[in-house]
């Protein structure tokens, strides 16, 4: 039986804390994604499905707030 691994996003304009979490967030109990801004957030998300998102609220080209309202939007559809 194939194990169900949880998929978390990541979404932070920060280098430093997208590598933070990356050291936290254990590789064999969970499958992470990062990604730089909102706009990068929103092409993965319309590719897969998360389970978790954990995002800077204050970013630039979208905020984490924009994504969110869009994210919304795309599941309703």
């Amino acid at each position: 039986m194939e194990k169900n691994i949880p998929k978390i996003l990541v979404v932070d304009d920060e280098e430093y804390t997208r590598a933070y979490f990356k050291g936290i967030l254990p590789k064999d109990d969970y499958r992470v994604s990062f990604a730089k801004d909102g706009a990068e957030a929103l092409g993965k998300w319309s590719n897969e499905a998360f389970d978790l998102i954990i995002m800077d609220i204050r970013m630039p080209v979208i905020d984490g707030m924009e994504v969110l309202k869009r994210i919304r939007i795309l599941d309703e559809v």
